[in-house]
């Protein structure tokens, strides 16, 4: 009965059953926040008929119902959906969420992850000059990155990790504006080198591509992003040495290239530029000269603060790394990998 309501808000506590269906009844919303809750059943009906919404967070609860291919069509003023962390399901057999979402006029925020979506990313891809962050993280999305993803000509965030994607990804290369890309987890993708196309990325602050199949040689090229913080090659079967050029990343502060065993030598002397570095993961590889003399001299890692980590298998060798932790042969770092922002 509340008709002119603007805005409902119920995040964050311990509510539970279905939504009312006279939610339904309030054609003026324009905010729904009921993310954080034990909710459960089908909202979708609900969802599609507060035409007036602008931000939807319906995150972390047991929602459950099919993304039907009429999804929100109507919510021409939607910027922010987020239904991470539930239950909802692709309507279509062979295609995870429809392509129609892409046609939101002013959507800007789309997460779709933890879900149980499954099917290949939408064949056709509308351009989309609005759209900055989609993630559909922890699903069953299969199939290669389509080359028209490269419509989302907006997008700075995409998160595709973990999930069952196989073939080719070069066309993340083509995202011109992309900040985060992670695709961690997919290991049926086609192997091979990192594609040539990612040094268009120069705006990219963090990469994952942990446990994608990747092999050769560490790329120079990533030193031609100068915007990078975030830097996770690990468990693959890339091999050689840390390219030198990894040293006039200054930004970076994140460095993973743990159970990657044919990675060998030392820790480059450039590295004494990385006067941010404060994670750096070579366990699993053979690296072990220079770690002490080059990582542990590093200005994060001479503050005691708890903020700094390093892990080497360095047990057994002839030398001590008072800044490492020590890992018995295979890394032990993977438990902490997870933890910095699920990727």
């Amino acid at each position: 009965n509340i008709d002119s309501l603007l805005e409902l808000t119920l995040r964050e506590n311990a509510l539970e059953g279905t939504l009312p269906s006279q939610l339904s009844l309030l054609n003026e919303l324009s905010v729904l926040l009921i993310d954080s809750n034990y909710f459960q059943g089908d909202p979708i009906a609900i969802l599609d008929s507060l035409t007036y919404l602008e931000t939807l967070m319906a995150h972390a609860n047991n929602f459950t119902g099919a993304i039907h291919d009429n999804f929100l069509q109507s919510h021409d003023r939607l910027e922010w959906a987020d239904l991470s962390d539930n239950h909802f399901f692709s309507s279509a057999f062979d295609t995870a969420i429809p392509s129609n979402l892409f046609l939101l006029e002013r959507l800007q925020v789309l997460d779709l992850s933890g879900n149980k979506l499954q099917g290949s990313l939408p064949s056709v891809i509308p351009v989309n000059d609005q759209i900055k962050f989609l993630s559909l993280y922890g699903n069953s999305v299969t199939g290669s990155v389509p080359d028209n993803i490269s419509n989302l000509r907006a997008l700075h965030h995409l998160d595709l990790s973990e999930n069952k994607l196989k073939g080719s990804f070069k066309a993340c290369g083509y995202l011109a504006k992309l900040r985060a890309l992670y695709l961690g987890g997919n290991v049926n993708l086609e192997p091979g080198m990192i594609p040539i196309e990612f040094e268009n990325l120069v705006f990219l602050q963090d990469l994952s591509l942990r446990e994608t199949s990747r092999s050769g040689p560490l790329p120079v090229f990533l030193d031609q992003l100068p915007n990078l913080v975030l830097l996770d090659l690990g468990s693959n079967d890339f091999s050689g040495t840390i390219p030198y050029e990894y040293g006039f990343n200054v930004g970076l502060e994140f460095l993973m290239l743990n159970n990657n065993p044919k990675v060998v030598g030392s820790v480059p002397v450039s590295f004494d530029k990385l006067v941010d570095l404060r994670a750096v993961f070579l366990d699993g590889t053979t690296v072990t000269k220079s770690v002490e003399e080059v990582i542990c001299a590093l200005p994060r890692f001479q503050v005691k603060d708890g903020r700094q980590v390093a892990f080497a298998d360095c047990l057994g060798t002839d030398f001590n790394c008072k800044c490492c932790t020590c890992c018995p042969p295979g890394g032990c770092s993977e438990p902490f990998q997870m933890n910095l922002r699920h990727n």
